[in-house]
């Protein structure tokens, strides 16, 4: 049983209740232990000391003012985060398509020290403008959104549901970013895989190597070594593939590593095309890569290579006077009887032939 008792009453009035007011106290007190006294400043405590001409300024304001507001965000209480969170959203909505990509960076940054009971709404509003960068940061909004075991199921159908329509809309492309990809990742939604595999093949970014890689490891080796047949011979003979392709390249032979292509895949030599690249990272992957499946099925890997153009056969047997490994002799071994250029065949004859101290110290 509880007692409130005002104490913004008349003059008039005090006088009147205040000898009421006792006795109900020195009475009450002993059976319920438990008295509530209001007070005017109670209720300052439970206002919102956020406005949202001060966010405003924030968002609009030189990179000091910016910074000396998100300093105090830390801080806030429970009230002015659930006041931020309604503010923000309203912001969002209002200005998205008007805003700078700065702005906008701004507002979101602000609103990861909100409540966040409305990040789809953050995010849809976001998405608005239709521009890269808006989406790029609409996406990356989602990392910082509180996720329990109970919530993330309707995160993911959420997500699911918004890729789906864009691919029925035909606007997938604006949401191709890496962003979307980490999250997909990070929320493990394996329902979104194929779209993920269209970003890869229109963008090349790591990300969506890195989500594929770990939402469906054995079904991605599949859908890399048919990424990887698309980037021209050429481009890696000449060092004019592009950093993020380098990148991207990379990821994937590192998971090759942990997850072998077939030897049976109908793209398996393009792997000897990778070790014949002038980027150096790339080659001496793909050169372990090849050591690796040799111990697989060397006779196998020996017929690839035989079809494949005189200058990737021969790049590895230059590499082997470099350095040879007990696979790459095997291998060589089997390409001398299988291949149909009898120069190749003499070439890994002569190899054969040499002081194997003299190989391995050049």
């Amino acid at each position: 049983m509880f007692y409130n008792i005002d104490l913004q009453s008349t003059p008039a009035t005090k006088q009147s209740i205040l000898p009421t007011c006792f006795l109900l106290l020195y009475f009450a007190l002993p059976l319920t232990g438990c008295v509530t006294v209001h007070h005017p400043s109670d209720d300052l405590e439970n206002q919102p000391t956020l406005s949202p001409e001060e966010i405003s300024a924030a968002i609009d304001g030189s990179s000091e003012d910016y910074q000396d507001f998100v300093q105090s965000l830390p801080q806030l209480s429970v009230v002015d985060k659930k006041e931020l969170d309604q503010i923000l959203v309203a912001m969002v909505k209002k200005n998205a398509m008007s805003w700078g990509t700065e702005q906008l960076k701004r507002a979101l940054e602000i609103y990861r020290y909100s409540s966040q009971q409305y990040p789809w709404l953050i995010f849809r509003y976001t998405t608005l403008a239709k521009k890269k960068e808006a989406m790029r940061l609409a996406w990356g909004s989602l990392q910082h959104v509180p996720r329990s075991h109970d919530q993330l199921p309707k995160h993911r159908d959420i997500l699911d549901s918004i890729l789906s329509k864009a691919l029925q809309d035909n606007t997938i492309n604006h949401h191709l970013v890496p962003e979307m990809a980490n999250i997909a990742k990070a929320w493990q939604v394996k329902s979104v895989y194929g779209i993920l595999k269209l970003g890869l093949l229109s963008t090349e970014e790591p990300s969506f190597v890195e989500s594929m890689a770990f939402l469906k490891p054995t079904q991605a080796t599949h859908d890399f070594m048919n990424y990887l047949v698309l980037i021209p011979d050429q481009d890696l003979r000449q060092l004019t593939v592009s950093e993020i392709t380098d990148i991207t390249i990379l990821d994937i032979l590192k998971h090759f590593r942990r997850f072998p292509p077939e030897l049976g895949h109908h793209h398996i030599g393009k792997i000897f095309v990778f070790a014949a690249s002038r980027q150096m990272k790339i080659r001496e992957h793909a050169l372990a890569l090849i050591d690796d499946l040799t111990g697989q099925g060397a006779e196998i890997l020996a017929y690839t290579l035989s079809r494949q153009k005189k200058w990737v056969q021969q790049s590895l047997i230059e590499e082997s006077r470099r350095q040879m490994t007990g696979n790459r002799k095997l291998l060589l071994s089997h390409l001398a009887k299988l291949t149909p250029d009898k120069s190749i065949a003499e070439e890994i004859s002569w190899l054969q032939n040499m002081d194997p101290s003299t190989t391995n110290n050049q």
